[in-house]
């Protein structure tokens, strides 16, 4: 942990989530990224959609002191670590209650702003009310909502952390500049287009260009982050490139420099193409439904895409949270890789389909 990362505030040890010390006051974020006073003749805002200089958020979301809900430990898997946290409740309320400069890795997978009728799970009346406000307002108060909770989790990123947001074209765009402002242009270190392209007869009736692709928003707290290059697996043409044989039976090819050195690379030592910000080799559920993950939940996204993100942005015994973690998906894929995991959603379904997720995979051993 570097000096950056002193934590503010810790975890209690009752049953429930606790109001903070008390010595701890509101985390000071005031230095958002300055932009110019206008791009072109458009005049821009400095700071986020409904950020105030001083109370930030507070006069919007005041702060609500806990208990209210419980925390579930989940602590297999980590015998030596602090238990893993699954968390029933408001993800602001949740994080407010977080210590700073906690967390190794962000992924969250919010509401698309598409108005869909999907986002009510399973007829949570909970859920529905929280969504009905989110939209009542558009999409001002769809980016005020988000932007309270996106100031929240940089303060909980550790100086090295890294924040995925996984959105549509709905809103992406304007998460974007939101996002600038509240992690820094200079922060921003890609978009990634996952490709999950379905032929669907639904998706084919569609009188318009059918949508194929989600957009993951990827930003760093800081310039030093923690980043592990991923590789594809090899294709059948870049196999054959290795056409030598040597006594052993290792296949390899000779790269020849320009000054006549030759160096030899065996095909069993070869880490692949290195992935590039468009991913086409992930299928959704619509288009392949036979790995044996799919819950039925119906924003649930596959595994391949959260382990991706968790080996490029974490290293094991990291800590790596999502506060709209749905069916579960990365909590199981950080489970799965050794990763320490928060898990929080407000309904009451989301967090139990969750619980009976990890429970099972708790059964396999996993």
């Amino acid at each position: 942990m570097s000096a950056k990362d002193v934590r503010i505030d810790e975890y209690t040890d009752e049953e429930v989530v606790e109001e903070v010390i008390p010595k701890i006051d509101t985390a000071i974020q005031k230095d958002f990224y300055k932009i110019p006073a206008r791009f072109g003749s458009i005049p821009v805002d400095e700071l986020p959609l409904g950020c105030d200089h001083d109370k930030q958020y507070y006069n919007i979301y005041p702060r609500v002191a806990l208990p209210f809900q419980k925390a579930d430990r989940v602590s297999f898997g980590h015998p030596k670590l602090d238990p893993n946290r699954l968390i029933w409740g408001d993800n602001l309320h949740v994080m407010r209650m977080l210590p700073s400069n906690s967390i190794d890795l962000i992924y969250i997978d919010p509401p698309f702003f598409s108005g869909a009728t999907y986002n009510v799970i399973f007829g949570d009346q909970n859920e529905y009310r929280s969504f009905s406000d989110i939209w009542e307002g558009g999409m001002p108060s769809y980016l005020i909502w988000m932007n309270a909770r996106l100031l929240e989790m940089k303060r909980l990123l550790k100086s090295t952390g890294s924040i995925y947001v996984h959105l549509d074209y709905h809103a992406i765009h304007y998460a974007k500049m939101e996002m600038d402002k509240i992690f820094g242009y200079d922060q921003f270190r890609g978009e990634i287009i996952w490709s999950n392209e379905s032929s669907s007869g639904f998706k084919a009736q569609a009188n318009k260009w059918i949508r194929g692709h989600d957009t993951i928003l990827y930003y760093t707290k800081t310039k030093e982050f923690t980043f592990n290059k991923q590789h594809g697996l090899l294709d059948e043409r870049t196999i054959r490139r290795y056409d030598k044989v040597d006594p052993k039976g290792r296949k390899y090819k000779i790269y020849y420099g320009k000054d006549g050195s030759k160096r030899i690379v065996y095909l069993d030592k070869s880490q692949g193409r290195p992935i590039s910000t468009v991913w086409t080799d992930i299928p959704s559920f619509q288009t392949v439904n036979n790995t044996g993950e799919y819950i039925g939940y119906p924003t649930q996204k596959p595994e391949r895409v959260l382990e991706r993100i968790i080996r490029s942005s974490s290293n094991e015994g990291d800590v790596v949270a999502d506060f709209f973690c749905g069916g579960g998906t990365t909590a199981a894929a950080a489970q799965k890789l050794n990763r320490r995991w928060i898990a929080c959603d407000q309904s009451r379904v989301a967090v139990a389909i969750t619980q009976g997720r990890l429970e099972s995979l708790y059964e396999k051993g996993k």
